[in-house]
């Protein structure tokens, strides 16, 4: 293991690698790109995966999804429920059930990163220019529905893809069109807060969804 390499020491750990930008999650050992966006005028430095979560979980779907089919999951990662991405059960923290948590909250990532509470998307969107024109520097160039307005640059490899999301109802919808990845901070029994990127706009938005709804997960660092 090359020195810039960091391991944890629990069974379920990750293998990080600053010199290759790359996560390995050791419980099904899925190698994923990461990002260092580093920002020293905006005293801004962090770690985040480049690609979304793909770890199997209950009540986790493969994105990229139309009608009531699923999409490629090595592709677009999965979808996950917010109580899923937090890491607990639909009892627990699922529709109908108040799930407030204090500190970071690894929910479905990988030993060593955490799932971005809502001042963190916050911050990012801050250090990388606001969030009119966050939407821009983080999407992807390729796979979003065409617009004549929006040229993304993908300017810090955040790379973010346009998965969609699944209904409650079981459907899927938004493929192309946008990516949405959940925070930790719940909104209310009902809703807990994502972010919202579409192919159309610069700007990258803070709303809340229902938390039976699956959307994509991207870990930060701890």
């Amino acid at each position: 293991m090359s020195s810039s390499s960091i391991r944890s020491s629990s069974s379920d750990g990750s293998i990080y690698d600053a010199t290759a930008n790359t996560l390995t999650d050791l419980r099904d050992n899925q190698v994923y790109r990461t990002t260092t966006i580093d920002i020293p005028s905006k005293s801004y430095s962090e770690v985040w995966m480049a690609e979304n979560m793909n770890f199997e979980t209950e009540n986790s779907w493969c994105g990229g999804g139309s009608g009531m089919a699923e999409g490629d999951c090595s592709v677009y990662g999965r979808l996950y429920t917010w109580a899923a991405s937090v890491g607990k059960t639909e009892s627990e923290c699922g529709y109908n059930h108040t799930c407030e948590f204090s500190g970071t909250v690894r929910g479905v990532c990988p030993e060593g990163w955490h799932l971005p509470s809502y001042d963190e998307w916050n911050e990012l969107f801050t250090a990388v220019g606001g969030s009119n024109v966050a939407g821009k520097v983080l999407k992807s160039k390729s796979g979003w529905k065409s617009s004549s307005v929006i040229e993304n640059t993908d300017g810090y490899l955040f790379t973010a893809l346009p998965a969609g999301y699944r209904n409650f109802d079981g459907s899927f919808a938004s493929v192309g069109d946008n990516a949405y990845f959940w925070s930790s901070m719940e909104y209310n029994i009902e809703e807990a807060h994502y972010v919202d990127l579409y192919y159309s706009t610069d700007y990258a938005y803070l709303r809340t969804y229902y938390k039976d709804g699956g959307i994509s997960v991207r870990c930060l660092k701890d």
